[in-house]
């Protein structure tokens, strides 16, 4: 199949759930034989060049990146509260990446269009002008939650109305464009029922984040079994907020009962606060070089997420690289985990000090808990098996249904 992704963000170097979850796709349907295409965003905060691909990378697929700058600025902002726009949506609205696509589109034929989320829906005229393809939203959340959580989180004041401002916005454009789609691509199951409520008619299914287990070698010779660490993308509110109170509520308490116990912090683009004043035995290690690398040689991930929405990636890492994870039940919506098994689940402070001291006090309970939790994974999230259910889908329902409609339109 010949297939046109479009991206709002270069999906390499991946070091993000998203551009993770899309680089594994692009990564999958060459080893399955089709032909991509990737069309994506390079921007302030997520610069990248595609000239500077790896020859393994650029093989893959036609890579093509175009400069967007997406800078969220105060008179932006402003402006925006006097449009029926969301700002979310339109900081991604370049004419030099419509210009590209269409040239694309007039030139090319594909059998599939795939938007890697709903921020690339405003550009579906253009789309729909050059190319009789299928359009497919490959929904990684639901934007507005994200949003809407948030300033469920947060005190009374102008930050906490602002938030329900965006989230309503954005809540607004999707329900606007939702049936706009051929098809719908979600991360998880919760996902696809939301969009059913709220419209969606069309073809659907579920792909899950994927993993080549391949790139997690399971060598526990290397752990540090009693340790704690977080990984993720520093510069996302939901994961400064969720350290901020696990720091505040829940580190001092293991640090009393477990004083030698290390919790480390890894992850790009961090707030100052985050890099000048941490608790004793905290350590901040900004990015590292190889994700899997760390997450093997350490014990425990703790995933302290209230907001949020579609799945975390970084959590299906973790479970690929035998790790025990305590996170709340926020963070690990969207995958199929069985609590106590391969994952655990805590809410509360009081909950995540329980969780942690029982993998300090049994290594043999945190390794039963992380290899469950690659069992899990082999089982539910292998990269090619799922896209192999992709392509099946794409075939025999988006296209045929496709195809069927223009005949008699």
């Amino acid at each position: 199949m010949r297939i046109l992704q479009l991206c709002k963000k270069f999906p390499f170097p991946a070091k993000d759930g998203e551009t993770i979850a899309i680089f594994q796709i692009i990564r999958g349907l060459k080893q399955l034989g089709h032909d991509v295409t990737v069309l994506g965003m390079s921007s302030p905060k997520h610069p990248y060049n595609h000239h500077e691909l790896p020859f393994e990378v650029e093989k893959m697929a036609k890579f093509d990146s175009i400069y967007v700058d997406t800078k969220v600025t105060v008179p932006g902002a402003l402006a925006n509260l006097f449009t029926t726009s969301s700002y979310n949506i339109t900081r991604f609205y370049s004419q030099d990446y419509q210009r590209r696509l269409e040239n694309l589109l007039r030139y090319n034929e594909y059998d599939i269009v795939q938007l890697e989320g709903l921020y690339l829906a405003q550009y579906l005229p253009t789309i729909k002008k050059y190319s009789k393809a299928p359009i497919v939203l490959r929904a990684h959340n639901v934007e507005y939650e994200i949003w809407q959580r948030l300033a469920e989180e947060l005190p009374l004041g102008p930050k906490k109305l602002y938030f329900k401002f965006l989230a309503k916005r954005l809540r607004h454009f999707e329900l606007k464009m939702v049936n706009e789609f051929d098809a719908l691509v979600s991360i998880s199951s919760k996902d696809e029922a939301h969009f059913s409520e709220k419209g969606f008619i069309g073809p659907k299914m579920t792909l899950p984040a994927t993993i080549d287990l391949a790139d997690f070698p399971n060598d526990s010779s290397q752990t540090d079994f009693d340790s704690v660490f977080f990984l993720g993308g520093l510069d996302w509110i939901p994961n400064q907020e969720g350290l901020k109170w696990f720091l505040r509520e829940v580190w001092p308490q293991i640090h009393r009962r477990f004083p030698q116990v290390q919790f480390t912090i890894a992850g790009r683009h961090a707030p100052d606060w985050m890099q000048e004043d941490l608790p004793e035995k905290v350590e901040f290690l900004g990015e590292v070089e190889s994700a899997p690398a760390y997450m093997n040689s350490k014990g425990i991930m703790i995933v302290p997420l209230f907001s949020g929405s579609g799945m975390r990636i970084k959590i299906i890492e973790a479970m690929a690289a035998s790790k025990a994870i305590v996170a709340t039940r926020v963070a690990a919506e969207g995958i199929n985990y069985s609590d106590g098994q391969n994952i655990l689940i805590a809410d509360t402070a009081s909950e995540f000090v329980e969780q942690i001291c029982r993998c300090l006090e049994s290594h043999t309970l945190l390794k039963s808990i992380g290899n469950e939790a690659r069992s899990f994974v082999a089982n539910q999230h292998d990269n090619l098996t799922l896209l192999e259910a992709l392509i099946d889908f794409y075939r025999n329902d988006v296209i045929r249904i496709k195809h069927s409609f223009d005949q008699f339109s």
